[in-house]
């Protein structure tokens, strides 16, 4: 059931944006790996020499984050695309494993989500009857020249290895485009809930299932916002609001949530290329509705290099949400590449009595230090945004995005 809370028009609405190059301060000395290229990042990870791109499946597992991603084994351009893995205990410090899923028999392992199947509800993972908290299912989706479909990958060691199912594909929708599902587990209704993007289509379809294996069609959103490019990698999550409660509680007092449907678009975002927008609302376990459908575009970050963001699952109920993005790479064809690296990490929460009623919700994004053990951000004025909408941005100043690049804010 929805908890009930006061909802108040601002006077100010804050944008905190990541400032990764206090990051990058915190954690001199201490980078993923020795850096093989002065144009490989300190921080944010990456897999020289090879391609990767959108985050995938993110998921805490027994203190450890693992990380999924677009990755081509076999060289530095798109292609062969398979899910590659690294993992890590402070979020900053990455060790790459050997790729989790490759393609196969014609079929590319295109972005999706993972979940840990603890009490094997997909009979998947183990005898029935019996807890199972080593299992992890990957859900993606598969690519062919005709048509995208959602298939599950099962893996009974925790997520370093993964056998594909053998009932795939579990949703065959006939779409030549029909990717990026990112599932969840739904208590309220003990079921699994998917989300999935019909890209050309401006919409995100929902499904729920009780075994992974089956699934059922509850719900579309969309067309909504900004509709010049491609949806792909949706991701819904209920997030905590928050009141501030002084300036010795920086993250202040629970006072209910709200759902947000992040949907990324490609291209068309502020700044001309790719971009994440949101959508704020509620969902009832099978349909999102949006709080003020037709208030626009929404933007997490106001730069031109921000993309397939996704949220980290099996973290604790009821803390802030942990979320990644992907900064996509540029070739300028030289043989010098600047590699593709994840963005992030960040937290995610509200702040109540920040949220514009007419103009759509404002998160808090602070980048996540477990070396230095802080929490850093850069708040930007609403009027800024309004500036940057209208195409002046006087008096704006200066801010570091989640890539580490200087922009004009």
């Amino acid at each position: 059931m929805f908890m009930k809370f006061s909802w108040t028009m601002p006077k100010q609405i804050f944008w905190v944006f990541s400032f990764s190059a206090l990051l990058l301060i915190a954690a001199q000395g201490h980078s993923q790996q020795p850096t093989a290229s002065p144009w490989q990042p300190r921080i944010h990870f990456s897999a020289p020499p090879d391609w990767i791109n959108d985050p995938n499946g993110p998921i805490l597992l027994h203190g450890q984050y693992n990380l999924y991603f677009q990755f081509n084994p076999s060289g530095d351009q798109w292609g062969h695309m398979s899910w590659g893995h690294a993992v890590s205990t402070d979020l900053v410090h990455w060790k790459q494993l050997p790729v989790a899923i490759p393609e196969g028999d014609g079929v590319m392992i295109f972005s999706g989500s993972t979940v840990e199947d603890r009490d094997n509800t997909s009979g998947l993972c183990g005898e029935a009857g019996h807890k199972t908290p080593d299992c992890v299912i990957a859900i993606y989706a598969g690519h062919t020249e005709t048509k995208q479909t959602q298939n599950l990958a099962v893996s009974r060691d925790g997520g370093q290895t993964f056998t594909k199912f053998q009932g795939n594909p579990v949703i065959d929708a006939g779409l030549k485009d029909f990717r990026d599902p990112k599932v969840f587990w739904y208590p309220r209704t003990q079921s699994w809930i998917m989300a999935v993007a019909l890209p050309d289509q401006h919409k995100v379809r929902f499904y729920r299932s009780k075994n992974l294996r089956q699934w059922e069609q509850t719900g579309e959103f969309g067309p909504a916002g900004a509709v010049s490019g491609v949806w792909e990698c949706p991701d819904l999550m209920e997030l905590l609001v928050r009141v501030p409660a002084g300036k010795h509680d920086a993250m202040g007092k629970v006072d209910g949530s709200r759902w947000v449907l992040n949907v990324n678009l490609n291209p068309g975002g502020p700044q001309g290329g790719s971009a994440d927008q949101y959508f704020v609302g509620q969902f009832d376990g099978m349909k999102f509705t949006e709080d003020h459908p037709g208030a626009g575009a929404h933007w997490v970050d106001w730069g031109k290099d921000f993309y397939a963001s996704t949220s980290f699952s099996n973290t604790a109920a009821g803390q802030n949400r942990i979320w990644i993005a992907s900064g996509t790479g540029r070739d300028d064809g030289s043989t010098v590449r600047l590699f593709a690296r994840t963005i992030g990490p960040q937290r995610q929460h509200f702040i109540s009595g920040a949220v514009a009623t007419g103009a759509g919700a404002d998160t808090l994004n602070s980048v996540v230090s477990a070396v230095a053990g802080l929490v850093w951000g850069v708040a930007l004025p609403v009027h800024c945004a309004s500036q940057r909408a209208a195409g002046g941005e006087e008096g704006c100043g200066q801010r570091v995005s989640a890539a580490g690049d200087a922009r004009s804010g």
